[in-house]
């Protein structure tokens, strides 16, 4: 056997390796995407594509209750009004109980986030309001009873946000 075709096995199996460590490693090759306005967003394990129009999508978990809703509100950065004003709108229900808010520092952009409970059917809720890709968002967690899989599933939702390259972006 001549030495070349070591060097052409060597190549193949060098090159499938690199293959399989892009693909094992990418967001958008391999994981299920979705595109709420003019940005991407990848969708956590287990979860599929429930109720979606061009402005939101709701992401619902198979194997529990689990949904997250993304819902894109324009160009304008009005997180913190959208914010303060639920806030306000939560501290005065009756039903539901206000478990604690706080700012985040994400992408050095800030992300404000309610924890509450619904006193009416006992879910806990999360609201998360950011501005990413020019566009503010609001997304709701719902129905997790497991607070280390509702922040890991927070941190892949808000680090996977990315401009639709597809489309003209404003």
């Amino acid at each position: 056997m001549d030495k070349r075709w070591i060097l052409i096995l060597i190549i193949l199996i060098a090159g499938c390796a690199c293959m399989y460590h892009i693909v094992d490693s990418s967001n958008s090759v391999g994981d299920a995407i979705t595109v709420v306005n003019k940005t991407v967003i990848t969708l956590p394990s287990g979860f599929t594509i429930g109720d979606d129009d061009r402005s939101s999508v709701t992401l619902v978990n198979e194997n529990n209750n689990e949904t997250i809703f993304i819902e894109d509100l324009g160009k304008s950065d009005t997180s913190l009004d959208n914010f303060k004003n639920d806030l306000n709108r939560f501290y005065e229900s009756n039903n539901i109980h206000v478990l604690n808010n706080e700012t985040l520092n994400i992408k050095d952009n800030p992300v404000y986030r309610i924890n509450l409970k619904n006193d009416t059917n006992g879910v806990d809720s999360t609201f998360v309001y950011m501005y990413s890709c020019n566009h503010t968002f609001n997304i709701k967690f719902n129905g997790y009873s497991n607070e280390d899989e509702l922040n890991q599933d927070f941190n892949f939702i808000i680090n996977t946000i990315s401009p639709d390259f597809k489309q003209k972006q404003d």
